[in-house]
């Protein structure tokens, strides 16, 4: 065996089916450590909390969405349960990262006055 063909049994793999897979030496690993960190750091550099806050707060809106559907189409009782369970969860969520952007001014409302309340309970009982 030459030096090239000992270096490539070192560096792979031969499985069951003779199919060769490449084998992750340490450098390797570190080097993707390293490429994730700088992601994660470049991530937040370019993103602020406000903005990744949004973004969370969009997502849980979709995936409450979601699970409403989810289990108000169950056929299995026990499903539903599951379902229901898990949107409730994913509620807490959404109730949780609104209340943070609130907290932070990043989401504003505005109190609900006697005239806009009326107006909304006509428009509810008129249909």
């Amino acid at each position: 065996m030459n030096k090239t063909q000992t270096t490539k049994s070192t560096q792979s793999k031969t499985t069951a089916q003779n199919k060769t897979i490449p084998q992750r030496n340490t450098s390797t690993a570190q080097r993707g450590a390293s490429t994730s960190q700088s992601v994660s750091q470049t991530a937040a550099s370019v993103y602020n909390d406000k903005q990744i806050l949004q973004d969370t707060l969009m997502s849980q809106k979709h995936i409450t969405d979601a699970y409403n559907t989810f289990a108000g189409e169950c056929v299995s009782e026990k499903l539903r349960g599951t379902m229901l369970g898990i949107l409730n969860d994913e509620h807490t969520i959404q109730a949780t990262i609104f209340s943070s952007m609130q907290a932070n001014g990043w989401y504003k409302t505005e109190p609900a006055t006697v005239k806009s309340i009326q107006k909304v309970k006509q428009k509810a009982t008129a249909g």
